[in-house]
């Protein structure tokens, strides 16, 4: 999934994939997936090391595009 065309498409279902594990109302699910998206935007300096800067922003930017996809759902289910 590394190619443009992986990353593209893994953007695009990530939001999918994480409102299917919080639609099931397990809370452990929901406390599975908060401490994924935390761990994903949380970088100790070893990783730093590891991970370069770019990969890094993409991260925390594919996060944040996540976040704000969620909140768009969740304002036209509430319009509904």
């Amino acid at each position: 999934m590394s190619t443009p065309v992986g990353v593209s498409i893994t953007e695009k279902l990530l939001p999918f994939v994480i409102l299917d594990r919080l639609s099931i109302r397990d809370g452990n699910d929901e406390q599975v997936v908060v401490k994924e998206l935390c761990s994903a935007l949380t970088f100790c300096e070893a990783s730093e090391k590891r991970v370069p800067h770019s990969e890094r922003q993409k991260v925390v930017k594919t996060i944040l595009d996540v976040i704000d996809v969620l909140q768009y759902w969740n304002e036209k289910e509430n319009e509904s």
